[in-house]
C-alpha cells in the first residue's frame, strides 16, 4: 500500500466545512501538487484517512483560485510551446486538470468561505525524522521555490527550462510518468485511464452542462443531464452510450446481485429499473413503477421497502415477497431479519414468512446466524434460531461485541460478558470490559485458546481476565494492552505470545510494566515510553525505550527475559549501519534515518541470525551490540 497522500478541495471550517477529494498519491509528492500548493502554508489537518498512524502533521494549504490561475498559465504555456515528439495527450491532460479544478471550485462555491486546496502529507512525513511542523514548512518552501523557477522560465519563454523543472518529457512509459507527475491520481474518471491516455479532450468527453455520477457496473455510470435529471451511460472508446435517458430525479445501485438493477426515483417515489442495452435507452426496463416511499439495499433476492408507514419485502423481479404490513424492520443476517407487528418483535425470512413469531418487546439481529438478543419487558436474553432461550432474560442490556467475541452484558450498573451459548464468561462485577487486542492478534490468541479481556473497576484500576473470567493480574494498573513482539508476532512461540502483556502504572511520570499472566507477577517496570518483546530464535527479552531528549530518536535498553539489563539505556540510532561508514556526516545522515519502528525490527532480525546490530552510544561512539550482552566498536 505504501505511504499515501491526499489532496482535497475544501471550503469552510469545523463542522460546516465542505470537503471534496481531488487527488491521491502513493509514496511521493507529485509535481502537479507542488504547482497547486505553491505560496501556501500550514492548515488544519484533515485526519479522515489517518487510520494507520498520525504524526500530527498539519495539512499544506493554498488558495484554490490562485492555484487554478497557476495551473491555467502552465497549461497555456505547454500548449502554446510544444516540443517535437510531444504526445498530444500532454496538452489534453493539462487542459483537463484546469477544467476539472475550475468546475470543482465553481461547484463548491463561496457560501462556506473561499475554496482552498489542502494536502494531507502525514504519511509522507514518516520518511522524515524531524518535527511535523518543520516538515510542512520545508515542503511549503519547496513548492513555492519550484513555482518561482517555473514562472521565471515561462517569463523568458524557456520551454526546456519549464520541462526540466517539472520533469516533463515525452516518456517511453506514459502511464508511469503520468502517475508520477500527478495526472493519474486525480479523482475524476477522465484521469483513471492512463495506459494509453485518452484520445479526446475533457470537454469532448464531459459536457460542461452535465455531471458525471457514480460507478454502477463495469464501464457504466450514472450522470446528470443538462435538464437536471439523472440517467445511465456506458463508456466505449472514450465516448458515451446512453443506456437510460436522463429522466429520473435520482438513480442509485440497489445492492442486488445483478448490478444493472437500480433504484430509480421520480415524483417523490422510488421504483426498480433494469439498466441494460447498447445505447439510446433501448434496453432500459422499468421493473417496478415508482411507488415506494423509502428503500434499502437488497439482501440476496429481497429488499425492504416502505410504503406509507408500513414495511414490506420486494423481490428483484418487482413482485412482493411480503406486502407492506409491518410496523418496523431490521436487516437480514443469516437469512432472517428482525421485524415488528402490533408492537411485538419477531424474525422473518426472505420469503416473508415468520421464522420466529412476533412475541418479544424488542430484538437485535442474529449474530453469526446463530443467536440473537431479545427483550421481554425491560430484561434481555438470548435465543437461538429455533426461538428457544440460550440465556433467560435477566440482563438490562445485551450488546454483541465482535472485538470481545461475546455479548457485553449489563446488570445493576455493572458489565460482564456472555458467550453465544448463553454462558457467563466474565461475571458482571466491573465498570468496563474490553478486549486485550483486536484484529489478527485477537484471532491468534483465540486460536491458541488464550482469550484475554481487560476489566476496569469503578476506581479506574485495571486487570486482565481470561476466557473463563479468572483474574490474571492484580488491579495495580490504570491501563493495559497487548505486548508487541519483534521482529513480528508470527515466529513467536504460543506460550510467549499468550503469557505477557503491558500494564501502565499510576503516577507521574507514568511507568510501564511487563506483566506475566501465568504467575500474575511483574517481570520488569520503568519509566519507558514503549516496551516490546524481542524474540531471536533460541531466546527472548524485552526492548524498553524512552524518547531521546532531542525528540528525534529513542534511547533504548535491552532487558533479559527475567527483566535484568542486557544492554543499558544509553544507545540511540539502533539499527543504523551507516554509523560505521567512513565518510558519514552525522547531520546529513540524520535526515535520512529510517523511523524507529522500522529499525527496531533489526535487533531481533540480526540477533536471530547471530549477527550484531549497530547503535550509537551516548558518548557518540558507534558500537556493535550482541545478543550475549557484549558491545564492541569493531565486529568480533
Amino acid at each position: 500500500m505504501g505511504n499515501r497522500a491526499w489532496l482535497y478541495l475544501q471550503a469552510g471550517d469545523g463542522d460546516v466545512a465542505r470537503t471534496i477529494e481531488f487527488a491521491e498519491s502513493n509514496n511521493h509528492f507529485p509535481l502537479l501538487w507542488r504547482v497547486l500548493l505553491a505560496d501556501g502554508g500550514a492548515g488544519d489537518a484533515i485526519a479522515d484517512q489517518r487510520v494507520f498512524g498520525d504524526a500530527g502533521t498539519p495539512n499544506l494549504v493554498s488558495d484554490a483560485r490562485a492555484a487554478l490561475a497557476r495551473i491555467s498559465r502552465l497549461a497555456a504555456f505547454v500548449t502554446a510551446y510544444p516540443l517535437p515528439g510531444d504526445d498530444p495527450a500532454l496538452a489534453r491532460q493539462f487542459d483537463a486538470v484546469v477544467r476539472h479544478l475550475g468546475e470543482s471550485i465553481d461547484a463548491l462555491g463561496d457560501a462556506h468561505g473561499a475554496p482552498r486546496l489542502s494536502a494531507n502529507l502525514d504519511e509522507l512525513s514518516w520518511f522524515d525524522d524531524g518535527d511535523p511542523n518543520d516538515y510542512i514548512d520545508e515542503e511549503r518552501d519547496a513548492c513555492t521555490r519550484l513555482w518561482w523557477r517555473v514562472a521565471n522560465c515561462m517569463d523568458f519563454r524557456d520551454v526546456r527550462g519549464v520541462r526540466d523543472v517539472l520533469e516533463i518529457d515525452t516518456p517511453a512509459d506514459w502511464r508511469d510518468w503520468a502517475w508520477g507527475f500527478g495526472f493519474g491520481g486525480v479523482s475524476h474518471h477522465y484521469f483513471q485511464r492512463q495506459n494509453p491516455p485518452r484520445r479526446v479532450t475533457f470537454a469532448e468527453m464531459f459536457d460542461a452542462g452535465e455531471l458525471h455520477g457514480n460507478w454502477l457496473d463495469h464501464d457504466t455510470f450514472s450522470f446528470r443531464g443538462r435538464n437536471g435529471l439523472w440517467g445511465v451511460r456506458r463508456e466505449t472508446d472514450d465516448a458515451w452510450d446512453v443506456i437510460v435517458p436522463p429522466e429520473w430525479t435520482n438513480l442509485w445501485a440497489s445492492g442486488a446481485r445483478d448490478d444493472r438493477l437500480l433504484w430509480a426515483a421520480r415524483d417523490g417515489k422510488v421504483g426498480l429499473l433494469l439498466a441494460d442495452g447498447d445505447g439510446e435507452g433501448d434496453g432500459a426496463r422499468i421493473v417496478r413503477e415508482p411507488a415506494f416511499d423509502a428503500v434499502w439495499d437488497f439482501s440476496g433476492d429481497v429488499a425492504c421497502v416502505r410504503v406509507g408507514e408500513r414495511f414490506g419485502l420486494v423481490r428483484t423481479d418487482g413482485a412482493w415477497a411480503l406486502e407492506p404490513s409491518l410496523d418496523d424492520f431490521g436487516e437480514f443476517t443469516g437469512g432472517v431479519a428482525s421485524a415488528s407487528l402490533n408492537g411485538r418483535w419477531g424474525f422473518v425470512d426472505a420469503r416473508g414468512a415468520w421464522a420466529i413469531p412476533p412475541r418479544f418487546d424488542d430484538a437485535h439481529e442474529f449474530v453469526n446466524g446463530a443467536v440473537a438478543a431479545v427483550a421481554e419487558g425491560e430484561q434481555w436474553g438470548l435465543i437461538g434460531r429455533d426461538g428457544q432461550w440460550h440465556a433467560r432474560p435477566e440482563w438490562t442490556a445485551l450488546e454483541w461485541s465482535s472485538a470481545c467475541g461475546a455479548f457485553v452484558a449489563r446488570r445493576d450498573g455493572r458489565v460482564g460478558l456472555v458467550d453465544a451459548k448463553g454462558r457467563v464468561i466474565v461475571e458482571p462485577h466491573y465498570a468496563e470490559v474490553a478486549p486485550l487486542t483486536d484484529g489478527e492478534r485477537a484471532e491468534m490468541l483465540d486460536a491458541l485458546g488464550a482469550i484475554r479481556h481487560i476489566v476496569r473497576r469503578d476506581d479506574g484500576r485495571c486487570a486482565i481476565v481470561d476466557g473463563q473470567g479468572r483474574v490474571l493480574t492484580p488491579f495495580d494498573f490504570v491501563n493495559m494492552g497487548a505486548l508487541t513482539w519483534l521482529p513480528d508476532d508470527e515466529p513467536v512461540p504460543g506460550e510467549l505470545f499468550t503469557r505477557y502483556a503491558i500494564g501502565v502504572l499510576p503516577g507521574e511520570p507514568g511507568q510501564l510494566a511487563i506483566c506475566d499472566l501465568e504467575t500474575g507477577g511483574t517481570v520488569a517496570q520503568g519509566r519507558y515510553d514503549d516496551v516490546a518483546g524481542l524474540f531471536w530464535g533460541a531466546d527472548h527479552g524485552w526492548l524498553a525505550c524512552v524518547q531521546d531528549e532531542g525528540g528525534n530518536d529513542v534511547r533504548a535498553a535491552v532487558l533479559r527475559a527475567d527483566g535484568t539489563v542486557l544492554h543499558p539505556a544509553r544507545y540511540t540510532r539502533i539499527g543504523d549501519d551507516a554509523l560505521f561508514d567512513d565518510d558519514r556526516d552525522d547531520n546529513a545522515r540524520h535526515v535520512t534515518l529510517m523511523p524507529w519502528f522500522v529499525r527496531s525490527v533489526e535487533i531481533a532480525r540480526r540477533w536471530s541470525m547471530d549477527e550484531p546490530v549497530a547503535a550509537l552510544r551516548d558518548d557518540g561512539v558507534p558500537v556493535w551490540l550482541y545478543a550475549d550482552g557484549h558491545a564492541t566498536t569493531t565486529p568480533r
